[in-house]
């Protein structure tokens, strides 16, 4: 009230509440910021930092929002060596969204790691082909055939790790490896050269130079 000439005059404010999709906008760009401070602390190695930060953003997210936060998570629980919280993170993803790819990936190597072969590929077929896998994952599985006498799929696996990771000299010899027993010469020959030069001094590098000989193939200078 302001009082002027003994006469009182009401000064009425109303308060307009903020629209609900601005309160909405503005908390996710809140949850944005701390999702960003959680990377940067998990790229620099501050595990513990970026766990707390990717915690509290959980507690401000819609569940249809979380599957990738539990997938971050998780690899922090890795990190730490605690698998059996990692994957409970992970299954509380997959929960949520059933089609989430980095749950499945990262579920799928971890099944891979431990031998579990068949849970593992059930994951990781529901991942699509273009997308990159851990190249561990795929070679796992991938010997599991070869040493079940499954060679064609052992083939598939090993050609899809090639795809992905041109650079990784194992691929190349074990796909040689699995070539030979399916009877081919020349894929077998083109990958014990490829193994070579990328790996003139490797672990199976007298190997392949033996293999090389038998098939006639050319060892790089």
């Amino acid at each position: 009230e302001v009082y002027s000439s003994g006469s009182p005059e009401i000064v009425r404010v109303f308060l307009t509440p903020l629209a609900a999709e601005v309160v909405a906008a503005q908390q996710r760009q809140a949850v944005v910021g701390r999702l960003e401070k959680a990377r940067d602390m998990q790229n620099s190695g501050d595990t513990a930092g970026a766990k707390a930060e990717y915690e509290a953003a959980l507690a401000e997210l819609d569940p249809a929002d979380q599957p990738p936060v539990l997938a971050n998570l998780a690899v922090l629980h890795l990190d730490e060596g605690d698998v059996e919280g990692a994957v409970a993170l992970l299954d509380q993803a997959l929960t949520i969204d059933p089609e989430h790819v980095d749950s499945l990936k990262a579920k799928s190597a971890i099944l891979a790691s431990q031998g579990k072969m068949e849970e593992a590929e059930a994951l990781l077929a529901q991942v699509p082909e273009d997308a990159a896998v851990h190249p561990n994952t795929l070679m796992n599985i991938a010997m599991t055939h070869y040493n079940q006498g499954e060679l064609e799929e052992a083939k598939a696996y090993l050609d899809r790790t090639i795809r992905g990771n041109p650079e990784i000299a194992q691929a190349y010899y074990l796909r040689g490896l699995v070539g030979l027993s399916l009877g081919d010469q020349e894929g077998p020959k083109a990958d014990f050269e490829h193994y070579l030069e990328l790996e003139p001094e490797g672990q199976q590098a007298a190997e392949a130079k033996e293999y090389l000989g038998y098939l006639g193939g050319t060892e790089p200078e």
